[in-house]
């Protein structure tokens, strides 16, 4: 992940003419969509998308809504109750089809070996909007840890 290295590339990119500096540092992946998800004109033009450009130039949606960015934004405006909102910039209902296998995702992401912040950070708004148990949290990373693979996708998915 590149962001970790912004303070320093950006000040490495900047000229005598140019400076480039980054904004938002402060502020977490989560608190940065509950900013955007406030602020009404996001509804209709928010391109959020690191899917293929080519292939997104004739959909009918701003973002491919299968990228693992699309995923996670979509992820925490549901959370967040915000989700019918971006209608115009996402497939949502190609994103409902899919939400249980996304959230199955996160769930390895943050438990197993990624340990990645972000997807911890949307299964603890879960917890706190009231969509995911503690004990059923607790059961999911058990199995993540101690279960073979394709046992514990498929139990995981059962409990989300």
């Amino acid at each position: 992940d590149s962001s970790y290295a912004d303070p320093l590339l950006l000040d490495l990119l900047s000229t005598e003419h140019l400076e480039f500096l980054s904004s938002g540092s402060r502020y977490s992946r989560l608190d940065k969509v509950k900013k955007v998800a406030d602020f009404p004109d996001s509804y209709n033009r928010l391109d959020i998308c690191v899917g293929n450009a080519p292939d997104r130039l004739d959909a009918p949606f701003i973002n491919c809504s299968t990228c693992w960015k699309c995923a996670r934004h979509l992820s925490t405006l549901a959370l967040l109750g915000k989700l019918e909102e971006y209608g115009k910039c996402f497939d949502l209902s190609f994103y409902k089809a899919r939400r249980a296998d996304i959230l199955t995702g996160f769930y390895y992401n943050a438990y197993g070996k990624a340990k990645n912040p972000n997807d911890l950070d949307i299964i603890k708004l879960a917890r706190e909007t009231g969509r995911m148990s503690l004990n059923r949290t607790r059961l999911i990373s058990f199995a993540i840890k101690w279960l073979p693979t394709k046992l514990s996708w498929r139990l995981c998915k059962k409990l989300v």
